[in-house]
């Protein structure tokens, strides 16, 4: 793909979820590459978010507060924003809340994306949409081996049956009801850090509060290992699916791509990481509290590499770092979309670089 020059640039973006940790980072990284951004999300809770710290409203063009659940609002917004294009983040995205509430996970992650690729494929504007899954999708038999994309999906956990059952009815949808033949995809990656997540019960952003707060931290699995991959590879990635919809030479209506690092490091070298960067230790206590869980996840993003030129610009080591200086940053006082606007550029340069 040419970088000097982007299929977005100008073109009205629409981002659910855009209050989100992924979604703040999508926005900001869409503004910056010239598009007009357009939001919807449900209304801003009172807890901290990346996208209050760095004032993400002020880079969209328009924003809307709404259940994406409530047809009516929805059809009335999406006629307001007539997007060109959809990135599809909006979705309950913790795998313990999806244990306390799994009737509401399934029904905002399934029906929500169902109202939402129904409008979408509707719209005379739309030209394509990239839903987010995750990367638990798959049935993990704990085998050790990547995932690619045409391995069986389905687990036990709400969070991720709610995304496998995502994508059989995404499928389902564009066969029966895209007329239009707009290009869709569905992209499976998770696992992602980055500075300014404050979500809770996430590794990352509990590590930052235990560190912060000097309190001990509580963790199920320590020796688990995860495909730990930096916010701005995975929203790359994304960006690269709507480029080659939007592009004249992609003919598939319908696919699906991994992203993520093949190589998986542990719960503990990442807490090791955050406790270098830092200079202070953490106090670990191992939590009774044992929900089902896989040890090991790993991908293969093979296809992404060949079909859309993606390739990991951090390795897992360098996103650990890369998140934990981040995050220290933003506590010794530095601008949050100073941070990520240094970032994002940064990342820009080194992907020209490889390309050239």
């Amino acid at each position: 793909m040419d970088v000097s020059s982007f299929n977005l640039t100008g073109k009205k973006i629409l981002v659910t979820g855009h209050t989100g940790f992924k979604g703040s980072w999508l926005t900001l990284f869409l503004k910056l590459l010239g598009a007009k951004v357009y939001g919807i999300s449900l209304p801003i809770p009172d807890s901290r978010l990346l996208y209050k710290d760095a004032k993400i409203d002020q880079n969209l063009d328009d924003e809307y507060f709404i259940d994406i659940r409530d047809g009516k609002k929805l059809t009335s917004a999406l006629i307001q924003i007539s997007p060109d294009y959809t990135f599809h983040l909006a979705a309950q995205s913790l795998v313990i809340d999806s244990y306390i509430n799994p009737v509401e996970t399934f029904d905002v992650n399934i029906m929500g994306t169902i109202n939402i690729l129904d409008q979408i494929l509707k719209l005379e504007t739309s030209k394509g949409i990239c839903i987010a899954t995750t990367d638990k999708v798959y049935k993990n038999k704990n085998a050790g081996l990547p995932f690619v994309e045409n391995d069986e999906l389905g687990n036990l956990d709400p969070y991720s049956a709610s995304k496998a059952a995502v994508e059989i009815v995404v499928a389902s949808m564009v066969s029966v009801l895209n007329k239009r033949s707009i290009p869709v995809s569905t992209v499976r990656a998770g696992n992602v850090i980055g500075g300014g997540d404050w979500a809770m019960n996430r590794l990352a952003p509990d590590v930052v509060r235990s560190l912060e707060n000097k309190t001990p931290l509580l963790i199920r699995y320590p020796n688990a290992t995860r495909p730990w991959q930096h916010v701005l590879d995975c929203i790359w990635g994304y960006i690269l699916v709507a480029e080659m919809h939007l592009s004249k030479t992609f003919k598939d209506e319908m696919s699906s791509f991994n992203f993520g690092p093949i190589k998986s490091l542990s719960v503990l070298h990442l807490i090791e990481v955050f406790e270098d960067t830092w200079g202070r230790k953490i106090e670990i206590s191992r939590t009774e509290e044992k929900l089902p869980e896989k040890v090991n996840l790993q991908l293969d993003s093979s296809k992404a590499l060949n079909e859309l030129g993606w390739r990991l610009m951090l390795d897992p080591e360098l996103a650990i770092k890369t998140t934990a200086q981040s995050y220290k940053k933003i506590f010794d006082g530095v601008d949050s979309k100073h941070i990520m606007e240094l970032e994002i550029k940064e990342y820009i340069k080194n992907v020209k670089k490889f390309v050239n």
